[in-house]
């Protein structure tokens, strides 16, 4: 699902969506075909969460935090890739990690 099918909260639009301020071209939403479930970054770019296909949150991540600093680029979620059971995050210019599909546990991974 690309960003622009992202739904916004009430009052926002896409263009204030701070990874898409930041990276216009970056994947912020993706549904995971065998669960259901739709994960996607928060309008304030550092969140992720995970959305059942009812709608209901089932969790909320912080994946861009004071533990994980960002050397280069702007401190947001740029790129979304479910692979499996997990969900690859790519922020900042090049950290990078994995959250847990269906639980929202984040570990981080690294930088380039």
């Amino acid at each position: 699902m690309p960003y622009k099918d992202v739904q916004v909260e009430k009052g926002e639009t896409v263009s204030s969506h701070a990874s898409l301020q930041a990276y216009p071209e970056a994947i912020i939403s993706i549904k995971d075909s065998k669960t259901g479930i739709t994960v996607h970054v928060d309008h304030d770019g550092r969140h992720v969460m995970g959305v059942s296909g009812n709608g209901e949150t089932l969790w909320r991540t912080e994946v861009v935090g004071e533990n994980y600093s960002c050397t280069a680029g702007s401190p947001v979620v740029r790129y979304l890739q479910i692979e499996g059971d997990k969900v690859s995050v790519t922020f900042c210019k090049s950290s990078y990690g994995e959250i847990e599909l269906k639980t929202g546990e984040f570990r981080f991974l690294g930088q380039d």
